[in-house]
């Protein structure tokens, strides 16, 4: 005799089996967080050429495709015989071995141009930093013979804070010592870096090799796991996230290389101190939305007014100058609407998710807040227009409540 199945209550009774379980794993990750986020990390540890190899081929793929439609087309006239899946492994194979070489001389040039010349200045600066701290004192009180009360409690500051710098000083050297004990750790941090981005680079060639095979597979998966009209929404979605990504990062950092090299020809014909490493301070910290120029501007003022006080306030009326340059005329032209997100919501993005990772957090917070955003503005819009309600913000400015018999009746707040 065959029991009769109810499937409502089986229904219902897996659906409430599903939420006790779920209810479970959720307390029980709170009460061991401390374990989880230890295998999170070294999980992440295991995975970080992986992950630095997908970031290099994600960086590299556009300047491959680049090279890649040009190369086709000669490869195309020089071997006509040859199959079309041939001529298309030779020019990725050659377009990836010159993106590579590329990327290798630019970091190469970089690296003999710049890093010298930044060790060069930033020794230099801390070598001499006693006789900027007395220039900085000369120039202040030249300036406040008029108030010797505020000179002389003035005076006194700084006298504490130079014994405190030549005691950190002379302190140096058993520190100096400590770090030669710990060196064989970072020499094993160093070389498990140079390992994962080896291995990342070899990672990153296969995957621009067979970047059509991955996107394939990928859609594959989705299209098995999810109803096909859920798969094309998530498709749909992975689009526009690579889109707002790939424009924003892109962009960002071509701003930031103009601003950088602006910053270096300015400070260069107004003769400000160490332009070299400040040009390179503003133009990293610049990669940050909005707050990337104040707080490049903070610490590279600082070095200024060390160096050479009187010119402090014209390098800050230059930066501030640069900032507006930059947030109205070459940052609109160059990202134009990649994020479409308001300046509320940038400063919002960039506030948590800089406190909850760092500084990559508030790099690429705003791309991510904008595909959540614009997630979630598609939905309410869909939403909306099932219900042939109006979809633009400024229909609900003055909006009392609609008709519930008829939504076409809409009324308004009396002003």
């Amino acid at each position: 005799m065959k029991f009769p199945w109810d499937k409502k209550y089986l229904h219902w009774g897996v659906t409430a089996f599903l939420v006790i379980v779920a209810s479970i794993l959720f307390f029980f990750c709170l009460l061991r967080f401390d374990a989880l986020e230890d295998i999170a990390i070294m999980v992440l540890g295991i995975l970080q050429p992986i992950l630095y190899g997908l970031t290099i081929a994600y960086l590299l793929t556009p300047v491959m495709n680049f090279f890649e439609r040009y190369i086709q087309k000669w490869v195309q006239k020089i071997s006509k015989k040859q199959k079309v899946t041939t001529i298309q492994k030779i020019s990725r194979s050659i377009s990836i071995l010159i993106t590579m070489l590329l990327m290798l001389l630019l970091i190469s040039a970089l690296i003999s141009m710049i890093i010298p010349q930044l060790i060069k200045s930033i020794n230099g600066l801390a070598a001499d930093f006693p006789d900027y701290i007395n220039q900085l004192n000369l120039w202040i009180n030249s300036h406040l013979d008029n108030n010797p009360q505020f000179t002389r409690i003035f005076n006194e500051i700084v006298n504490k804070f130079t014994q405190n710098y030549e005691k950190w000083w002379d302190n140096l050297q058993p520190a100096f010592n400590s770090f030669l004990a710990g060196l064989t750790t970072g020499v094993k941090g160093v070389f498990n870096a140079v390992k994962n981005i080896l291995i990342g680079l070899i990672v990153s060639i296969y995957v621009m090799f067979s970047k059509e095979t991955f996107a394939a597979q990928s859609k594959k998966i989705v299209y098995a796991l999810l109803e096909i009209t859920h798969a094309n929404q998530f498709i749909s979605m992975a689009r526009h996230t690579h889109k707002v990504f790939s424009s924003f990062i892109v962009g960002k950092l071509i701003d930031s290389f103009i601003i950088g090299i602006i910053c270096f020809i300015g400070m260069s014909i107004f003769q400000m101190p160490q332009p070299l490493l400040i040009s390179v301070i503003i133009g990293v910290t610049n990669v940050i939305p909005f707050f990337g120029p104040l707080i490049g501007a903070i610490p590279t003022a600082f070095i200024i007014l060390l160096i050479k006080p009187s010119s402090c306030l014209y390098f800050v009326i230059f930066i501030l100058v640069l900032q507006q340059f930059d947030g109205n005329i070459l940052g609109p032209k160059i990202l134009g609407e990649a994020t479409g997100l308001s300046s509320f919501w940038v400063i919002f993005s960039i506030l948590v998710s800089g406190g909850l990772f760092g500084f990559a957090g508030m790099v690429i917070g705003v791309p991510f807040f904008a595909v959540i955003y614009g997630s979630i503005k598609l939905l309410i819009t869909n939403s909306l227009q099932k219900k042939q309600l109006p979809t633009k913000t400024k229909d609900y400015r003055s909006l009392s409540h609609i008709d519930t018999t008829d939504k076409s009746v809409i009324h308004f707040d009396d002003k």
